[in-house]
C-alpha cells in the first residue's frame, strides 16, 4: 500500500502520466492510498478535506482505475459535511455511528434518508 499526500496544480496536463481523476485527487489535498488492497480502512490517516467539510482520504486500488472512485470520509459527531453535487450514483457504507443524509433537486423536495 502507498499513499501520496497531495500536491495541489492548478489545471489538469493534458499529456500528462496522470489521468485526469488522478490529478483531480492530487488536487484536492488529502492523502491517496495506492495498491491492490487496505487491509483495514480505519487505520487510514486522514486530513481535513475542504471540499466536504470533514476529514478525508482517497482510495485508488490498482485495477479498479477508471471504472470506481472511493473516498473515505470521517464526519464528527453532531455535525455534517458541506453539500455535495454529483452527476452520478454514489454508494456510501457508514462503518460507525449513525445519522442522516438528506438529497435534493433544485426546484424539488428534500428527501432524508436515516
Amino acid at each position: 500500500m502507498g499513499v501520496t499526500d497531495a500536491k495541489p496544480s492548478p489545471q489538469f496536463e493534458p499529456f500528462s502520466p496522470q489521468t485526469p481523476y488522478e490529478q483531480w485527487m492530487a488536487r484536492e489535498g488529502v492523502p491517496i492510498y495506492t495498491g491492490y488492497s487496505i487491509p483495514d480502512v480505519r487505520a487510514l490517516d486522514l486530513k481535513p478535506w475542504s471540499r466536504m467539510g470533514a476529514k478525508g482520504a482517497f482510495i485508488d486500488l490498482e485495477g479498479s482505475e477508471g471504472t470506481d472512485g472511493a473516498y473515505l470520509c470521517e464526519i464528527a459527531p453532531r455535525s455534517s459535511t458541506l453539500a455535495n453535487q454529483f452527476l452520478f450514483e454514489e454508494a456510501i457504507f457508514v462503518l460507525d455511528g449513525e445519522g442522516e443524509t438528506v438529497l435534493w433537486q433544485e426546484g424539488g423536495p428534500e428527501q432524508t434518508i436515516q
